[in-house]
């Protein structure tokens, strides 16, 4: 196994954090929005993965809203030690993995009871349950249960 060399977590400059032209996924002008909002409320909770040259990894939907919110650093972790092939892999499975995974119905149904409990004390604009329902009833967000923590954060309020 191929250990690769990483760095801690560190605030750079957004000019120093550069679009990869190779990255194959796009990210619409609706998600980029959505992401927007939600980084106006909790900011970004997970780094920008860029190579030794500041090339983004994965992450270009993070970097995208930081750039449409004028932010002027975004938290970034450099991975060092891939070759251009395994950097151009590593574009295309980012994120699939994801696709692998399901909701477990359960803690869904708890999280939700919990978040509707929190809305009510925090008046929160959306209710919980319509909220989750818009979410999960969407293909995009079936196959990325993630993205509902990210999206939840701008919809409640």
């Amino acid at each position: 196994m191929k250990v690769l060399k990483s760095h801690s977590i560190t605030p750079r400059p957004i000019e120093h954090v550069k679009p990869n032209p190779r990255n194959a996924w796009a990210h619409p002008d609706e998600q980029v929005a959505e992401l927007a909002r939600s980084f106006e409320r909790i900011r970004i909770t997970f780094p920008i993965l860029v190579d030794e040259n500041g090339v983004i990894l994965a992450g270009q939907g993070k970097w995208l809203p930081a750039q449409k919110l004028n932010l002027t650093e975004v938290p970034v972790l450099v991975i060092a030690g891939l070759t251009e092939t395994e950097k151009q892999l590593y574009l295309i499975a980012d994120n699939q993995l994801a696709l692998n995974s399901t909701l477990d119905q359960e803690k869904l149904r708890t999280a939700i009871e919990e978040l509707e409990k929190s809305r009510v004390s925090s008046n929160a604009a959306l209710p919980v349950r319509d909220v989750v329902t818009r979410l999960v009833g969407t293909p995009r967000l079936r196959a990325r249960p993630a993205a509902l923590i990210w999206n939840s954060f701008s919809l409640l309020g």
